[in-house]
């Protein structure tokens, strides 16, 4: 995708452009999603009509989904006259309204409104959308990085002195699921990213700076 195609999407869907039929906003998702049409030549050219452009979704937050039904029920006339409109308890929608009860399918379908599911980028995580191994380790993660060997050498976890702490295998498959171990046949091993992980925790701490969760 170049430079151009993208600056073309942004002047789109910028505010106030004149025949495009959809709200003064646009999401960074709507722009690269037009940014791809355009590549891909599924949008008219510069100076044709740009009224076939997909509209970004409206996303609602609790508050807006509140203040949706508030003014429903305004224009209504009344909470009673609402719920009776859509075969919906009027006791219930005082339990919404009072943020007692959370909406339920009927309510959402009488709104207009349909539950999605989204997902956010946890703190921490990197460019590109993969989230650091570090901003997600636990400190009982970081005790199961030390034990096993710098080297990438394996360590079985009956090689310990009596007493000695050793993780457990639930420890072991987290690590694993992380990438930052794996099971071979002469026991756990610390991967590269593992090697990694553990030479930044151990500079960290060295410096001051090694705080977990």
């Amino acid at each position: 995708m170049t430079a151009p195609l993208e600056q073309r999407a942004r002047e789109a869907a910028a505010p106030g452009r004149p025949n495009t039929g959809r709200p003064a906003f646009a999401t960074g998702a709507f722009v690269t999603d037009l940014a791809r049409r355009l590549h891909a030549g599924e949008v008219p050219p510069e100076g044709a009509s740009m009224t076939a452009m997909p509209t970004p979704p409206t996303i609602l937050l609790d508050n807006d989904l509140l203040r949706r039904l508030e003014a429903a029920i305004a224009a209504a006339g009344s909470a009673e006259v609402w719920a009776t409109q859509h075969g919906i308890s009027a006791s219930f929608v005082s339990e919404i309204r009072s943020r007692q009860r959370p909406f339920s399918p009927r309510m959402l379908t009488a709104l207009g409104v349909e539950l999605v599911r989204a997902y956010r980028v946890v703190d921490g995580a990197a460019e590109g959308g993969a989230a650091s191994p570090l901003a997600r380790l636990t400190r009982r993660d970081r005790q199961v990085l030390a034990w096993l060997r710098p080297d990438g050498a394996p360590r079985k976890r009956q090689d310990v002195e009596a007493g000695g702490w050793r993780p457990l295998h639930e420890d072991l498959r987290r690590l694993a699921a992380l990438r930052l171990c794996q099971e071979t046949p002469g026991g756990w091993a610390a991967t590269a990213a593992g090697q990694e992980a553990r030479a930044a925790i151990e500079a960290g701490e060295s410096t001051g700076g090694g705080g977990d969760a």
